[in-house]
């Protein structure tokens, strides 16, 4: 059985030949019927044998259009959708009914016209299927996997189709009419699948989408500023949430990470309350964190608060809205040392580690990032910042950059070395970058960010049918040292936390200390 990506491609070569085809020019001066017609477009898509299929479903649409008094040079995509749509009477041409072949047809004879210049086809040339070549040996040059090239290559074409169908020039496109195109139920003529997409074909189509634009405005269609770009985002910062990223920047000098926590949470709510902010009022806010806190955990909730304090001190420092509203909300009470780390119970981990696939690249760099969060205690972020000259094999040290870009130096353990070393022999793909965890597929660049190792960890997790992410092995470590005798002072340093008042919250789940700490229960054993 062939893969998606095989089929992808074959779709997108045979697509290219039909449209190259129906863009030859043609001499219509000497036909005379509609049959002549018919037969030069399946003969040039190389459809001879769908010729009868054909005559009948296009002569009952220009029976339609007779009907409704439409010209063959005045067809718009209204038309088609009407006569698909159209009860069929008996003043028109027999029909029970168009099946997907006949919707087909009838589409690929709106694009024939259109190709051969008798219908506007809305400054789109002739030559999509060159645009889309190019765009495919533009992917390829960045290092995009063949297959998958080709399978953007096709949506990339498919999109200027449905462009086409649609009347809509390409200096007309806007963020509205492309969410249009990743989520239409396909009738465009093409070898796609029928139907609404699901959420992974839309994923599929707006990576295409993305990268074909970029191409077209003569930007490089995988990286930006050295970045490799992997999904679109659904929405963009306005010009008031840039201009506060620039505020937390330039004013508050915060670093990078923070300022995009805090303008990813403001691009959550600023919707609801509006950007006017000469209409804020403290009673509009407290209402917004009604709402927010409805649907936040308690730590979300503080991050809530302190966006929206933030915020308001950015519109008042504009001289928008009064200063005073940056205290429109308390600070909620928070309990320090009030919860239980979640941790794994002894054994777990190994049998996690385990179920690693190690037959395949992914399995393989699972592994060793499941290793060195168990026995080194690492941080998500701090497995992602690795890089190659981090690794002392003299020593069995490694350089790792923590919070707030403080560097340490760890003992690297025997079973996370030789788990490393065996990705670096076997699993990470050859590459001129220096990170040391790469993704798999093409093109074999670092991976986005920490949160893909907490994700790593999660799905590893959920396989064995546990629940957490990246920090619960460091909760089990922490947990597994005070259980051997370990003082609080030590995990501390293991930890690499800057005080032992934070290390103080595992000695809830010592559970031979508070065996000892234990007064006997004062009426005897019950």
């Amino acid at each position: 059985m062939k893969s998606y990506s095989a089929k992808a491609s074959e779709a997108y070569q045979e697509i290219s030949r039909i449209i190259r085809a129906f863009a030859k020019c043609i001499e219509f001066s000497n036909i005379k019927r509609s049959e002549d017609v018919i037969r030069i477009l399946v003969d040039v898509a190389g459809y001879s044998g769908a010729f009868l299929s054909y005559r009948g479903t296009i002569n009952h649409f220009l029976r339609y259009l007779e009907i409704e008094n439409v010209k063959i040079c005045d067809i718009k995509w209204e038309n088609l959708e009407n006569f698909w749509k159209h009860n069929c009477s008996h003043a028109c041409w027999p029909a029970r009914g168009l099946s997907p072949s006949q919707t087909v047809a009838v589409t690929r004879f709106y694009l024939f016209l259109q190709y051969q210049g008798i219908i506007d086809s809305n400054g789109w040339d002739s030559n999509d299927p060159d645009i889309c070549a190019d765009f495919l040996e533009a992917l390829t040059q960045e290092g995009v996997h063949p297959d998958q090239a080709k399978r953007q290559a096709r949506t990339a074409l498919h999109l200027i189709v449905w462009l086409r169908l649609r009347g809509i020039p390409e200096s007309c496109l806007s963020d509205h009419i492309l969410d249009d195109f990743v989520g239409h139920s396909c009738r465009c003529g093409m070898h796609i699948r029928s139907g609404r997409p699901g959420a992974q074909a839309k994923s599929r189509r707006r990576v295409a989408v993305d990268r074909f634009l970029r191409f077209r405005n003569g930007e490089n269609p995988v990286f930006k500023n050295g970045i490799f770009l992997q999904k679109r985002r659904r929405s963009h910062p306005s010009s008031t949430v840039v201009r506060y990223r620039t505020w937390l920047t330039d004013q508050r000098g915060l670093r990078p990470r923070t300022i995009y926590y805090y303008v990813l949470d403001v691009m959550s709510w600023l919707p609801r309350l509006g950007e006017d902010a000469s209409a804020y009022s403290a009673t509009a806010i407290r209402e917004l964190a009604v709402l927010e806190f409805a649907k936040r955990t308690p730590a979300m909730q503080s991050r809530f608060i302190r966006s929206v304090r933030s915020y308001m001190r950015f519109r008042a420092f504009e001289g928008h809205c009064n200063a005073s509203l940056a205290n429109a909300l308390i600070s909620r009470p928070t309990y320090r040392l009030s919860t239980v780390p979640r941790r794994l119970d002894t054994g777990i981990v190994n049998k996690v580690i385990d179920s690693c696939d190690l037959s395949t690249s992914y399995g393989i760099r699972e592994r060793a990032i499941l290793t060195l969060l168990a026995e080194l205690g690492l941080r998500a972020s701090e497995v992602w910042k690795l890089k190659l000259s981090d690794l002392d094999w003299t020593e069995a040290k490694l350089c790792i950059e923590g919070k707030g870009g403080r560097g340490s130096i760890v003992p690297l353990t025997q079973g996370a070395g030789d788990a490393v070393l065996d990705y670096l022999e076997k699993g990470r793909p050859s590459s001129r970058s220096e990170a040391l965890f790469l993704r798999v597929p093409h093109p074999h660049m670092p991976l986005a960010n920490g949160s893909e190792i907490s994700g790593i960890a999660r799905k590893a997790l959920a396989r064995c049918g546990l629940e957490g992410g990246a920090h619960v092995f460091r909760h089990t470590l922490a947990t597994e040292l005070l259980r051997d005798g370990k003082s609080l002072e030590d995990v501390a340093t293991i930890l690499r936390h800057r005080s032992v008042d934070t290390t103080t919250i595992y000695a809830k789940v010592n559970e031979p200390m508070l065996k000892r700490l234990a007064e006997p229960w004062l009426g005897g054993r019950s």
